[in-house]
């Protein structure tokens, strides 16, 4: 099931909750987590786009999809990839194909190229 997030405090919470979590176990991707959160607000437009979080259990998960209205509407997908250690950006859905992937190493400049291109 998926949450819907309505208001930039509502994805500011969730990131800030991601990253924390990201500080103890995804060290790789922590300090890069806020400058993805900035790009996709950036793009963003919260009365035609859509933030979702997965939601397992009454607890939100570190999966987040963000449809861009469009049109077309795009569906997008971040999700952490714990073999390879990075964020995985999906087109469409989890097992979509992985269009860009991100960690602690990728350059703000490159991040803010990659979102806006969705």
């Amino acid at each position: 099931m998926a949450r819907s997030l309505k208001t930039v405090n509502e994805i500011h919470n969730y990131v800030s909750m991601v990253t924390a979590a990201a500080n103890h176990h995804a060290s790789s991707v922590a300090s890069i987590i806020p400058y993805i959160e900035s790009a996709v607000l950036m793009r963003l437009n919260l009365s035609n786009d859509d933030v979702s979080i997965y939601e397992r259990n009454g607890k939100l998960a570190r999966t987040c999809w963000v449809k861009f209205g469009g049109p077309p509407a795009r569906r997008w997908v971040f999700s952490y990839n714990y073999n390879q250690q990075k964020i995985d950006l999906r087109k469409g859905s989890i097992q979509g194909n992985v269009i860009f992937q991100f960690d602690n190493s990728t350059p703000i400049s490159v991040i803010n190229a990659q979102i806006a291109n969705l």
